[in-house]
This record gives C-alpha cells, sequence and structure tokens, in this order.
C-alpha cells in the first residue's frame, strides 16, 4: 500500500510521507488471534529498511528490527513507521479485519441406555456459514450434521460408560475454529439370564418355598421376576446374599421370566 500525503500516527508524533513500499491494505484475524507480519513476502527483509515502530489507535506500540518477527493484537488500524540504514522514514498502515468467528456448544441427553441413542443439541451461535464435526469418542464414525444422533455399542461400555464427545465449529471458508468437549455417560443394555432353574421336588427340605439363585448384574438397579405360578416379584439388583423367591404350592411345570424395566432400570 503507497501513502501519499497521509497524515499518521507514530509514538506520539504526527508524520505525512509517501511510503514506497507494497503492504497488505488489510490482513484477517480471528478474534484472539494476533496477525504476523511478513516483512520477506513484503519485501522488506535484507533491504535498506531496518526497523520499524508501530502504534494503534490509542497509540499504544513499540518498536523494533525488521531481523525480528512482528504480531499484531487487536482490530482496527495500526500505523507503521520504518526506517531506513540511510535514515529515510517512512508511513503506511495496515488494517486488522477481525473475522467472525462461532463459538461452538452443544447439550446431550445423556445418561440413558445405549440402544436409544444419543441425542445432540447443537447450541453453537456466531461464524458464517459455520460447518460441523463430531467425534463422539468411542472410536468410530463421526458426524457432519449440525445435531446429530449417535447410538453407542451397547455390548463395550467405555469404563464406567462414560465418553469424550468433541464438536468443533467452522466458519465456512475453514477459518476461525472453535472446539468444545463434553463428558457424557450412555449404559449398557443389561442382559437378563439365568444359568439354571432347578426343580422343586415335594421331598425337598424348602418345599413349597423355591429359591432362584442369580448372579450380580452390572449396571442394573432394579427387576422383575414373574414365577409363571401367579405371582412376580420386583426387587434391586441381585446379590449371592439376596436372593429372590416364591412358593409353589401345586405341581406342574412353570415358566420363570426375568426382565429389567429400560430405561427406568438404568436412571
Amino acid at each position: 500500500m503507497v501513502v501519499s500525503g497521509l497524515a499518521f500516527w507514530a509514538g506520539n508524533v504526527v508524520h505525512g510521507q509517501d511510503c514506497p513500499l507494497t503492504l497488505p491494505d488489510t490482513l484477517e484475524a480471528c478474534p484472539g488471534e494476533g496477525v504476523s507480519l511478513d516483512w520477506e513476502a513484503w519485501g522488506l527483509a535484507d533491504s535498506v529498511w531496518v526497523g520499524v515502530v508501530w502504534s494503534n489507535v490509542d497509540d499504544e506500540g513499540d518498536s523494533l528490527g525488521l531481523d525480528q518477527g512482528l504480531v499484531l493484537e487487536g482490530a482496527g488500524w495500526w500505523g507503521l513507521e520504518f526506517h531506513g540504514s540511510d535514515g529515510a522514514v517512512c508511513l503506511d498502515s495496515i488494517f486488522i479485519d477481525e473475522l467472525p468467528s462461532p463459538m461452538a456448544s452443544f447439550n446431550a441427553n445423556d445418561g440413558g441406555c445405549a440402544n436409544d441413542g444419543v441425542a445432540f443439541a447443537n447450541t453453537t451461535t456466531g461464524g458464517v456459514g459455520v460447518v460441523y464435526s463430531w467425534d463422539f469418542g468411542d472410536g468410530g464414525i463421526g458426524s457432519t450434521f449440525t445435531s446429530p444422533t449417535h447410538f453407542y455399542d451397547a455390548a463395550l461400555p467405555a469404563d464406567d460408560g462414560t465418553y469424550e464427545v468433541t464438536l468443533t465449529a467452522t466458519n465456512g471458508d475453514g477459518s476461525c475454529p472453535s472446539t468444545v468437549t463434553q463428558t457424557i455417560q450412555v449404559l449398557p443394555i443389561p442382559v437378563p439370564n439365568f444359568l439354571d432353574a432347578p426343580p422343586l421336588c415335594q421331598t425337598d427340605a424348602d418345599w413349597p418355598n423355591y429359591t432362584l439363585f442369580l448372579p450380580p448384574y452390572p449396571f442394573a438397579t432394579s427387576w422383575h421376576l414373574d414365577w409363571g405360578n401367579g405371582s412376580d416379584t420386583t426387587f434391586s439388583a441381585p446379590s449371592f446374599t439376596n436372593q429372590p423367591g416364591t412358593v409353589y404350592d401345586t405341581f406342574g411345570i412353570f415358566d420363570i421370566t426375568l426382565t429389567t424395566p429400560l430405561p427406568q432400570a438404568l436412571m
């Protein structure tokens, strides 16, 4: 950029002079990021220009040699006063344009069972033509949908069923990425199962009382047994010291059904 007859600032002194340099009029930056000035690309490295004084509209600045890098932080106009090895001084200016930036955020309806799926509500604000990238934290395929629903593997809970979910929101041109990560919980589906329901004989010492010995079930807190004799039992997750039972006071064959109420049993 060549500024002809432009009065500008450098420190506390106002100057007006032609500046035969080719600098960009405007540089773009994401909020909170600085802009690195490229002396070499602008033909200032290894030239007669050896130093620069810079300041913003608030008269805040400093100086350094052109063998050092300069990062301007903050939007608006910046004044540049270049000093040559021959004593020459020239003035120029650059405008730092702050780009609109997305601020990534989301909510998740987690805490249910894996087969329910987790619905993610994208609450990202700002940006232009924003695109999204989701990492659901389970090593599987992510998503580029705005507000996806993801189903986790019911048989393979990660540790205690928690996953680190990451959303990255980026302007449509790829600028100003914003990332947010949340921990969600997804519980595996309990599989009701018992290996054996031994027969009850009239000669047994416990007749007509019948006890079903069940293994512990992780993640489940409530279970229901239909004994097939017209009675049923709802109980907390069984342990080896607290087993459910019923009374069979008639002879016959009975189907015992073990179920868990989903998803309430896991909430």
